[in-house]
């Protein structure tokens, strides 16, 4: 027989209550999250980030990351049911940063609670409108990491003025 040694920060106990399916998708969306937090959007300590879809499994993800990493962390959700599960997951994600996906009044708050500056990264999954909303809160040198693929399969355009000041897309 062979045995492979596995380093215990590697694994994780599956929980009863889940199903191994469910257990093989949380990999993959804490992969996703850091990939774009830390590898492409090379946040650090006291960067603020914008996470869309925070009640997502990538979004619940990056928001545990973020807070892992000294982040301060807007995010967005579709309901107050929703709202209510992230207050309850994560105690330390501030109340009036957890904004409403459903229209783009998300931008007005985010700039209002930032004084005007914006956000340091922005995990999007967002498309259209929002996008486009999206990109208006980058602060200068801000990174935008779109892990969304409906723009760019539907050739959709971004403006050049959002890569001014430093920003990346």
């Amino acid at each position: 027989k062979r045995f492979s040694l596995v380093n215990p920060f590697s694994y994780w106990k599956i929980p009863d209550s889940m199903s191994l399916p469910e257990a093989s998708t949380i990999p993959v969306a804490y992969a996703t999250a850091y990939a774009g937090l830390i590898l492409c959007g090379q946040a650090t300590a006291g960067d603020r980030v914008f996470i869309h879809s925070g009640a997502g499994s990538v979004g619940q993800a990056a928001i545990c990351i973020s807070l892992a990493y000294g982040f301060d962390v807007f995010t967005t959700v579709s309901s107050d049911k929703k709202r209510n599960f992230l207050l309850k997951r994560f105690p330390r994600l501030a109340k009036d940063h957890i904004l409403d996906s459903r229209s783009t009044e998300f931008n007005n708050k985010i700039l209002e609670q930032t004084g005007g500056r914006g956000v340091d990264v922005i995990l999007n999954s967002f498309s259209g409108e929002k996008l486009l909303k999206s990109v208006d809160l980058l602060a200068k040198y801000a990174r935008f990491v779109d892990i969304s693929r409906f723009d760019a399969e539907q050739n959709n355009k971004l403006p050049m003025r959002c890569f001014l000041q430093g920003r990346t897309y």
